[in-house]
């Protein structure tokens, strides 16, 4: 029963077993884009640079980790007043993910 209780504890710290964190995306965020192309804030107000971590993995909290990645992007550049994100850098992997963009506010489409 021991090992059963030692081999858990280590499935948790390594993030394959065990609870995830879920961020919320705030209600004003939701229209907040996401883009790769710098064409598409050309002629756009640059907010100012925003980046955020989430160090959930393992089989189970890849993908969320993934997702709040985009939740807390979307919160942060909302936060500053934009309305657009130009991702400059974006990190999945089975121990976290990271973003790195420029938030922007730009003319509606």
């Amino acid at each position: 029963m021991r090992s059963v209780l030692n081999l858990a504890a280590v499935l948790v710290a390594a993030g394959i077993l065990g609870g995830c964190y879920r961020s919320t995306l705030a209600p004003q965020a939701e229209s907040v884009r996401l883009t790769y192309t710098a064409e598409q804030v050309r002629g756009c107000e640059s907010r100012g640079v925003i980046a955020t971590k989430d160090r959930q993995g393992g089989l189970f909290g890849q993908g969320i980790a993934a997702k709040n990645i985009d939740i807390n992007m979307k919160n942060a550049a909302r936060e500053r007043g934009a309305n657009t994100i130009l991702i400059a850098s974006l990190k999945n992997g089975y121990w976290g993910s990271s973003a790195q963009g420029e938030a922007f506010i730009c003319p509606a489409p």
